[in-house]
């Protein structure tokens, strides 16, 4: 499971291409590499408080993952948005015909972080674009290519 940024996508917002073994690594990718952008180390942030949700589509096939991605990186900026909360996703499962998803994601109070993490605090990621987003196999894995707005 990895993540690298791709500075020549897009100029205004951040573009990372996410890649994992399986599709639940590279949903995990994703939501670390959107992290990334708000704080210099994921790892810093304390899993002090839990979130889980589920997610459905009603499209086919690979439509269907790059649907329930989308839908599960705007989740994550809902909860920084709504609830003040910087999370990274620890469990993401999906039913066999891979149109649904249940995810579990722990973090932390943006306030809280900030108080202990002097300086840590990186860019505002608004919104996950539509521009050039897509889920792949590729290489034995799958691979995730995400435009975020900041």
């Amino acid at each position: 499971m990895s993540y690298r940024y791709l500075n020549n996508i897009a100029l205004a917002d951040a573009a990372y291409e996410a890649v994992g073994d399986t599709v639940p690594e590279m949903f995990k990718a994703a939501g670390d590499a959107l992290l990334s952008i708000m704080v210099s180390d994921v790892e810093s942030v304390r899993p002090q408080t839990e979130r889980s949700f589920e997610l459905s589509s009603d499209k086919q096939e690979t439509d269907a993952l790059e649907d329930l991605l989308y839908q599960f990186l705007e989740k994550l900026l809902y909860y920084k948005d709504a609830d003040g909360l910087l999370l990274r996703p620890e469990d993401v499962q999906f039913d066999s015909s891979w149109k649904s998803l249940s995810a579990i994601v722990r973090g932390q109070k943006i306030e809280d972080f900030k108080n202990e993490q002097e300086g840590a605090l990186g860019a505002d990621a608004k919104a996950i674009t539509h521009h050039r987003f897509e889920v792949s196999k590729a290489d034995g894995g799958w691979k995730a290519l995400v435009v975020v707005d900041v």
